[in-house]
């Protein structure tokens, strides 16, 4: 936490951006982070870093209590697990600070997250399962994101009345809810809804420190699936998805989701040839495909209880 913290200040530091303060929400079911003390800012100005504790679980709900909390008309998010460049943070507050009549109709602000593991990195985790890592690339140019494209929370600028006005974060969705996912992609689709501009900043790159636990298959594994959970999820809540499926029909999805999955799963894990990204893209896909069969088996309408 420490070492996300001391990176922001020192990128404001160097820059011409100023920081009003640095907000740290403790999520954890107990209280886990100590106050931290204040830090240098432009102009060697001392930041006051804020912990504030939020005890509903997900971080959906921690975001949403930064952004009640916040006074400035600019609120930037970041996760604790990255790490910011120097000019990170005038890079990803250009767009939102431009002179032109169309800033205006800019709202919000993503940028590159690129991963770096803790030692080695695993041979099969190649650049197109990047993505199931958080890792977020549209190129170096920036621009308006695209229909289709998105940015994630761990690298995003938002302005507090476009985000207050949307009700902030879904707290249903994201990591610590049963729908650990897609609480970005809601987001950022919410935000522009009514015609604002989302601009991905493609110099505002921060660095992801993966831990040992997610480099391994099976959290991959869990990734996919739980990703396909988070798909029927939010098909839920914007009306898409049935609430309630005929069992009949779910149960035949689920049961020919399972059967045709795992043989194939198993023919690749005995071809060592295929341990490497082959396998892993085929691990993550299938479990995936689990995980959207689960969903829809399910007849719960609210997906914390899927």
């Amino acid at each position: 936490m420490q070492r996300c913290v001391d990176a922001i200040a020192a990128s404001a530091a160097g820059g011409v951006t100023s920081i009003a303060s640095i907000m740290v929400v403790d999520n954890g079911p107990a209280s886990t982070v100590q106050d931290l003390g204040p830090v240098e800012g432009v102009g060697r100005v001392p930041v006051q870093v804020r912990v504030l504790h939020e005890p509903v679980p997900g971080a959906s709900s921690a975001r949403n209590l930064g952004l009640a909390a916040a006074t400035t008309e600019v609120v930037v998010f970041v996760d604790d697990d990255v790490v910011v460049g120097a000019g990170w943070l005038d890079a990803l507050l250009v767009p939102l600070a431009g002179a032109s009549p169309a800033a205006t109709d800019v709202v919000g602000v993503v940028g590159p997250i690129v991963l770096e593991c803790p030692g080695p990195r695993p041979r099969w985790l190649t650049a197109n399962l990047e993505v199931w890592f958080s890792a977020l690339d549209h190129g170096r140019k920036t621009r308006p994101l695209g229909a289709g494209e998105y940015g994630w929370s761990a690298n995003l600028a938002v302005r507090r009345s476009a985000a207050l006005d949307i009700g902030g974060f879904d707290t249903r969705l994201g990591p610590g809810t049963a729908a650990s996912f897609n609480d970005d992609v809601d987001f950022v689709d919410r935000l522009r809804s009514n015609g604002a501009v989302i601009v991905y900043a493609g110099d505002a790159t921060v660095r992801h420190l993966l831990d040992v636990e997610r480099l391994r298959l099976r959290w991959l594994r869990r990734r996919g699936y739980r990703q396909g959970r988070a798909f029927v999820a939010l098909d839920r809540i914007r009306g898409l998805e049935p609430r309630r499926r005929q069992p009949i029909h779910a149960a035949r999805a689920l049961a020919g989701a399972i059967f045709a999955e795992l043989p194939r799963l198993v023919r690749t894990v005995r071809n060592p040839e295929q341990r490497r990204s082959v396998f892993a893209d085929q691990l993550v896909q299938r479990a995936l495909r689990v995980g959207l069969a689960a969903g829809r088996w399910s007849s719960s309408p609210d997906p914390h209880s899927t």
